[in-house]
């Protein structure tokens, strides 16, 4: 399978050899990337007895680079909401990609077929025209201006999660899920300076354990600094989600030693 994109977007290709590297070692697959005539390239060659997963896994990395990369290109040209900072403007975009990511995922999953090649910006330009256009009408929906709190209000509805299990660690600059796997979609979103903050909401949480200790402007030794803002947008969305410890259990315990 080759993969492709301009060089222009070559933020893409990278996340693909970081997420896929170790991905196609343990599946016995090759994997090899090259430049040429202004785009990036990988080439897989998928193992068949770990075919099923790895194009599962392969599905799901073009996913994230549509609904996030792409999405946030999206929407920053089209969103613009005249009373708002650019902190504020990040953390609305930032939402309004997560608001709608798995459905968004599943809907690009289901439109690949092809595994012998795939130009991921011919892709989303030619066959992802009906996630455009759900897009378009979601964006006339936006408020141009913000009323006295009703940017708080509509931020904190589109990330409301109904999932209770879905518990985030925020130690040492890095986001981890409930097994303490690092997250890292938002390095998809070049940028966008919100520090962490930006992991934190892509990650469609229900939980945040924030850990004491310098943590991309957010976590600080007495759970969380005033750096961008952050703190005053993380207590204001979060609320009663955000749990405040002094010291990390034995799962980061070992990752901040390894």
């Amino acid at each position: 399978m080759i993969i492709s994109n301009s060089s222009a977007d070559l933020i893409t290709i990278n996340y693909l050899k970081r997420e896929l590297t170790d991905i196609c070692a343990s599946s016995k697959s090759g994997m090899e990337s090259y430049s040429g005539s202004g785009a990036e390239f990988i080439e897989i060659d998928i193992s068949k007895q770990y075919e099923t997963f790895l194009k599962a896994m392969i599905k799901d990395k073009i996913a994230d680079i549509i609904t996030i990369y792409y999405k946030y290109i999206f929407f920053k040209k089209r969103v613009k909401c005249s009373n708002l900072c650019e902190f504020e403007r990040e953390i609305l975009l930032c939402s309004v990609i997560s608001a709608d990511l798995e459905d968004d995922k599943r809907e690009v999953k289901n439109q690949i077929n092809n595994f012998d090649a795939l130009p991921i910006d011919g892709f989303y330009n030619f066959t992802m025209k009906n996630l455009k256009y759900k897009w378009l009408e979601l964006s006339n929906y936006i408020p141009k201006v913000f009323m006295k709190n009703q940017y708080i209000d509509f931020v904190s509805f589109l990330l409301e999660n109904e999932s209770a299990s879905k518990k985030i660690y925020v130690y040492n600059d890095n986001v981890y899920d409930k097994h303490y796997n690092p997250l890292t979609k938002s390095t998809l979103l070049e940028g966008c300076e919100i520090g962490v903050l930006k992991e934190i909401i892509l990650s469609r949480c229900n939980e945040i354990e924030i850990i004491s200790g310098k943590s991309g402007g957010v976590s600080t030794e007495n759970g969380i600094s005033a750096e961008g803002d952050a703190e005053k947008y993380l207590k204001q969305i979060y609320k009663s989600r955000i749990v405040y410890k002094a010291e990390c259990g034995e799962g980061l315990k070992r990752l901040s030693t390894t």
